[in-house]
């Protein structure tokens, strides 16, 4: 059992399952791995078991290996060995061997540009001369408006030193909960977050993607800036642990791999169901990317 693995691109680490007959690769919604970078052909190469080995034939497209030379066919396409369609780099490998093992080669490097040459004529000293006092003069300019609006801001400076603090003291925790709950509300936290009292402490409870963690951190930074709070304010808040929004029923593996969904649906590697697209089904897992990768082991 092999797989055709991609190693870079959009679907990096998506893999298809093959075990003989012909595989078509492209942008096509009817090939069996679709791959919509940039690049890639509609019917771009196609990937065939003849006479007890592996063959890739270009169809609409070109194929390259690490060499770099654009090549029509790779006969024999032996396994281990990466190629590419297009900027997308896959390799054919044994199931059961570990990713960790795979890598795309490294990008060609472009031609060493031709030597400047050691010896260049020397400016004329007009040039210089002139240089010499443009540089000066950008110097006095910066000089003279640093100096003006360090003037400038002295009385604002000393102004806001004896200035008393203007935040609004919250001495309780009845005095605390509103505005605190406010400030959720404003950024669509709740009910996601909640306040809760216990020993002259409160505490903010909930789960939250990553997004709206950080939302929270800012919204806080800020409360406190706004406030002088007496009592203790806890934030036990936590990341969200990502969940797909159904249940798989049904896995097929093969040459039009597939899963379905609890509610019918029949979902093929590429298809995409709200935010998550299902990108690889292997012998082990299935996994779908979005706002967040989720891997289901089966």
């Amino acid at each position: 059992m092999f797989e055709l693995r991609v190693l870079t691109g959009r679907h990096q680490g998506a893999a298809l399952p093959v075990s003989g007959g012909r595989w078509t690769l492209g942008q096509s919604e009817e090939a069996d791995l679709q791959l919509t970078d940039d690049g890639v052909a509609s019917q771009h190469a196609a990937l065939c078991f003849e006479d007890e080995r592996w063959q890739l034939h270009g169809i609409e497209g070109q194929l390259r290996q690490a060499e770099g030379e654009p090549l029509t066919l790779l006969d024999p396409l032996s396994p281990d060995t990466p190629f590419a369609l297009g900027e997308v780099w896959l390799c054919l490998a044994p199931a059961e061997q570990p990713w960790e093992a795979m890598r795309a080669p490294p990008l060609p490097v472009a031609p060493a540009a031709v030597a400047a040459p050691v010896a260049a004529s020397a400016p004329a000293p007009s040039r210089l001369f002139s240089r010499g006092i443009q540089v000066l003069s950008v110097s006095l300019i910066l000089l003279l408006s640093f100096t003006i609006i360090s003037w400038i801001l002295q009385p604002t400076v000393a102004q806001t030193s004896t200035t008393p603090s203007s935040r609004k003291m919250l001495e309780t925790l009845q005095e605390v909960r509103p505005p605190l709950l406010a400030m959720l509300r404003d950024r669509g936290l709740t009910p996601g977050v909640k306040i809760d009292m216990d020993k002259g402490r409160l505490i903010l409870n909930g789960e939250l993607s990553k997004e709206r963690l950080q939302i929270l951190d800012r919204m806080l930074t800020r409360f406190q800036a706004q406030y002088n709070v007496l009592p203790q304010l806890v934030n036990h808040t936590r990341l969200r642990s990502a969940k797909l929004p159904f249940r798989i029923v049904q896995i097929t593996t093969g040459k039009r791999a597939n899963v379905v969904t609890d509610g019918g649906e029949r979902l093929f590697v590429g298809d995409q169901v709200g935010d998550l697209r299902l990108v690889a089904i292997t012998s082990s897992e299935v996994e779908f990317a979005g706002r967040e990768k989720i891997k289901v082991n089966w």
